[in-house]
């Protein structure tokens, strides 16, 4: 027997609609007054990949690994302690 509420296919279509419009499930929430967790599962639903998140790599001798470019850069190459990548590869994946 299932269980559970019946899907609900207009809030899955104004969901869709939103993130197309490039809200944030955060912003998607607080539009339609339901819970991130809510949102979360209709976007996975609607078979939107998840964001990939990186772990920064240990600073060694004052250098950390880039995990774009895989090259070691000074931690001012950071745009803060805990970003991954460096600034220049941020900066490529906006221009493209």
């Amino acid at each position: 027997m299932p269980r559970g509420k019946k899907v609900d296919k207009k809030l899955r279509e104004r969901i869709a609609n939103l993130l197309k419009a490039g809200k944030s499930q955060a912003e998607i929430g607080r539009i339609i007054h339901r819970a991130p967790g809510t949102i979360a599962h209709h976007v996975r639903a609607l078979g939107v990949a998840p964001k990939q998140y990186t772990t920064p790599a240990a600073i060694v001798k004052g250098k950390r690994r880039c995990a774009s470019c895989g090259k070691r850069k000074s931690i001012g190459a950071y745009p803060n302690d805990r970003g991954a990548e460096c600034t220049m590869c941020l900066r490529t994946k906006k221009e493209s």
